[in-house]
């Protein structure tokens, strides 16, 4: 679905930009922020809440999006 926000013609170089940029921002602090959450709160399933947040965060962009699959590839 997040690939269909993109143009066909830079469909490919922005979801791979778009990735990356999340990966390396998420993936990359999450042992640092799992192992402060746990430290900070005392509770082993700190991390969890963490994970839920992004979840929640796509979620909330995602959900208003329109779909697209009756749009000509064109467009």
């Amino acid at each position: 679905m997040v690939v269909e926000i993109f143009p066909l013609r830079t469909r490919v170089t922005s979801m791979s930009f778009a990735y990356s940029i999340t990966l390396a921002l998420a993936g990359g602090t999450a042992p640092l922020v799992s192992a402060w959450l746990i430290e900070t709160f005392g509770v082993p399933l700190a991390p969890a809440y963490y994970v839920m947040l992004y979840g929640a965060i796509g979620l909330a962009l995602i959900w208003p999006m329109q779909e697209t699959n009756a749009r000509a590839l064109s467009e």
